[in-house]
């Protein structure tokens, strides 16, 4: 059995032992009670989407975003609890007065944050609210406990990542019944939560961690088509693209209405210069969605670069009508323009492409190229200085 690594185990105590609406939450109270707001605030809205009529996480949730100064946030999170429970009888600001004086709980400084009450043995109006908005004892009193188990849960999991390292020191592999520990934590998770797990480290930039929950999700449900379109689509950025094309084969073979799946598709086989097979993908692609300029574009693309400039003409100009000022079409049209002898015209295209400023210096360096060949010095000049300025313009951005 293959160890799980640390980064692994980091990302499994980040979620509840089960992934439900009950466990995200626990969780999210115990985040939320911990000054762990913005964690909080993820972890109950995952459970308010698995069961939205929960007025019990929408009064905490908003209790949370108030407590980070979100005022329009709360406010709708609040009358989302009022509305679902119109027994309290209370109007928002009433609401919201009873959190920010009782349930937001201030830190001493910028050290220590604001932090949330949830105690329903209290007796003031922030604990009735809680009392009423529960829906069982047996909720409130999990409630109620979750810090104290949260903090036990805490110190256990600490201890087995120490001694699990300090075993690798003296061992060359984990015991099969260190490993198991994580393996059964793991098994309680549903496809769905990685893949909103994967999204997540999509959101952060963290492509690794995403790449990992995708393959996660997809070892429970392999026929997702929306996940495998995105798992694809990830990969195709990182630049894995034989791994990417398995991927959104079975995207297609899935979810074969889906034309943005045959669109990435294409744009896969292009990466290693298959045109003829990006160009059958991507017909298809234009039957599914005739609407979208950049499936013509690709379509375009795959014609022009098998010198089949009429075809790819035609392309370019159904994407132009669809969005008239799309600066790769119209480079390309121009392209076509000028290789099928239509000097005149591609002229015109590179000049109406030069007036919308692309700020792509390959773009503007291409057509600084194509100006001299057409005896435009002055024109190509122009072009050729804008393409240094965005080129040094992108430099700069990447030193930052």
């Amino acid at each position: 059995m293959e160890p799980k690594g640390h980064e692994e185990i980091r990302v499994l105590e980040e979620v509840p032992e089960e992934d439900t609406s009950i466990g995200w939450f626990h969780f999210g109270c115990s985040l939320a009670a911990k000054g762990k707001l913005a964690e909080a605030e993820r972890a109950l809205k995952i459970a308010i989407e698995m069961q939205k009529d929960n007025s019990l996480a929408w009064s905490i949730l908003s209790a949370v975003l108030l407590s980070q100064g979100r005022e329009t946030d709360a406010e709708k999170a609040g009358k989302m609890a009022l509305e679902q429970f119109p027994d309290l009888k209370m109007t928002w600001p009433k609401l919201r007065s009873i959190i920010t004086s009782q349930a937001i709980q201030k830190g001493k400084d910028w050290k220590n944050p604001r932090k949330i009450r949830i105690d329903a043995t209290d007796t003031t109006d922030w604990s009735l609210i809680l009392k009423k908005l529960a829906s069982n004892e047996e909720l409130l009193e999990k409630v109620e406990s979750q810090d104290e188990e949260e903090e036990l849960s805490d110190s256990v999991e600490i201890t087995t990542t120490e001694t699990t390292v300090n075993n690798r020191k003296s061992v060359s592999m984990e015991s099969d019944s260190q490993v198991d520990i994580h393996d059964a934590k793991a098994s309680y998770r549903s496809a769905k939560f990685w893949f909103s797990t994967a999204s997540v480290h999509l959101n952060k930039s963290e492509f690794d961690k995403a790449e990992k929950a995708f393959e996660r999700g997809l070892a429970i449900d392999s026929e997702n088509g929306d996940a495998l379109l995105r798992f694809g689509t990830l990969l195709m950025r990182r630049e894995v693209y034989d791994k990417a094309e398995e991927a959104l084969r079975k995207a297609v073979k899935y979810s074969p209405e889906n034309s943005e799946a045959w669109l990435q598709l294409g744009i896969c086989l292009q990466a290693h210069n298959r045109w003829q097979e990006s160009s059958e993908v991507l017909k298809i692609a234009s039957e599914k969605n005739p609407r979208n300029a950049e499936v013509w574009v690709k379509l375009g693309e795959a014609d022009y670069y098998r010198s089949m400039y009429q075809d790819a003409a035609r392309s370019f100009l159904r994407a132009l009508r669809i969005q008239p000022n799309h600066k790769f079409a119209l480079f390309y049209l121009g392209r076509c323009m000028e290789y099928r002898g239509n000097e005149t015209h591609a002229l015109r295209i590179y000049r109406k492409l030069l007036d919308l400023e692309p700020d792509n210096p390959e773009i503007l360096e291409e057509l600084s190229k194509s100006f001299h060949r057409l005896g435009e010095i002055q024109t190509a000049n122009r072009a050729k200085t804008l393409a240094a300025y965005h080129r040094k313009s992108k430099a700069d951005k990447q030193i930052i």
